[in-house]
């Protein structure tokens, strides 16, 4: 697969977690206010809004300045990168426009979370996995 392939591969990606997550939240807002919804402001880790899109920062120039390798690495890798930079990218999106990140998805008694945070999840625990197996 050339590299125009795999950039167009992962921006598909990104833009699937970014846009599947932010039309969840869109509609839970609409529709059900309050009722379903849980504000978190304290953002990934509990760091701060802006400190947070500091890393998203940081990230997107380790990216563009080390794509080469990147492009390099394996299918899986960069399936693993580009779910973690979209729910990187959908939960900055709420921090820089809201102020707080929605989570539509409640478990009473435990944790509420969006798709945007299984997306960073499924991503670690990808990633992770490869740079285990090897």
């Amino acid at each position: 697969m050339c590299k125009k392939q795999q950039s167009v591969r992962i921006f598909v990606v990104v833009f699937v977690v970014l846009f599947l997550d932010q039309i969840c939240k869109l509609i839970v807002l609409e529709r059900f206010a309050d009722v379903y919804l849980k504000k978190n402001y304290s953002s990934l880790l509990g760091l701060s809004a802006n400190l947070y899109l500091f890393f998203l920062f940081l990230l997107a120039v380790f990216i563009c300045l080390r794509k080469d390798i990147f492009l390099k690495s394996s299918n899986g890798s960069m399936f693993a990168s580009a779910l973690l930079f979209g729910g990187v990218i959908s939960n900055s999106v709420d921090m820089f426009f809201r102020g707080y990140i929605i989570d539509y998805i409640i478990l009473p008694e435990l944790f509420s979370f969006n798709i945007a945070d299984l997306a960073i999840c499924a991503g670690s625990l990808l990633l992770g996995w490869k740079i285990l197996k090897k």
